[in-house]
């Protein structure tokens, strides 16, 4: 039992130095530290509780994800999240849906538009059957970015619509004003013109909405 402890204490200690590192600057060093408990873990793999040896992989992919992502070390940030999946538990499909959006997002930052998508469209559908409907329009949102930034105008217009159509009904006014923005840019880029003056004067009349009341909340406070 004390073998056991022993490498168990050492990764736990190490992922309290890496997280203290990453903190204070050196990031790369954690990085180091992170993947020696990775090594520490997989030698030690069958002899350690599957549940612990379980939720210790996901910590620390979580972990080292979060510092490639900071130094925008995209390609490696991707293979950890990819790794990240075969941890996932299988009765948290919010965390699945949550996941895959993340891994889309880091699939379009590297233009790999086709896999993001499939992986957008994946989240989407996890988001639906929790009946994440935040999510559902973050995805949306995001697709019609990528599909915009393609040149693509009728996709992004397609689902910056979608988008909207959810935040209309649940509220969340700055997401709201940022897709009528962006639905602005689409309508300018297939040249209608008088159409896209509408919706960058609706995001205008809500981002100036929403600063009023921001305002005023903050008097009532002092």
């Amino acid at each position: 039992m004390d073998s056991i402890k022993e490498p168990i204490s050492a990764i736990y200690i190490g992922i309290v130095v890496a997280e203290f590192l990453s903190k204070t600057g050196p990031v790369l060093q954690a990085i180091e530290i992170y993947k020696e408990c990775l090594i520490i873990l997989n030698s030690q793999g069958q002899a350690i509780d599957n549940s612990l040896a379980n939720v210790t992989f996901r910590v620390i992919y979580m972990k080292i994800i979060s510092a490639y992502v900071y130094i925008k070390d995209y390609t490696s940030t991707e293979k950890y999240l990819r790794k990240l999946l075969l941890y996932i538990d299988s009765n948290d499909p919010i965390e699945e849906g949550w996941l895959h959006l993340n891994l889309a997002d880091i699939l379009h930052a590297q233009s790999k538009f086709t896999e993001a998508s499939e992986f957008y469209e994946s989240a989407i559908k996890v988001m639906k059957m929790m009946g994440n409907t935040h999510g559902q329009a973050l995805c949306y949102a995001k697709l019609g970015v990528m599909f915009q930034s393609l040149g693509q105008y009728y996709k992004a217009r397609e689902y910056q619509e979608k988008a909207l159509a959810i935040k209309k009904e649940i509220g969340g006014r700055d997401e709201e004003a940022a897709i009528y923005g962006n639905l602005g840019t689409v309508f300018h880029s297939l040249g209608q013109y008088n159409k896209a003056q509408e919706y960058q004067e609706k995001a205008l009349a809500i981002k100036t909405e929403v600063g009023v009341r921001d305002g005023e909340a903050t008097a009532t406070k002092t």
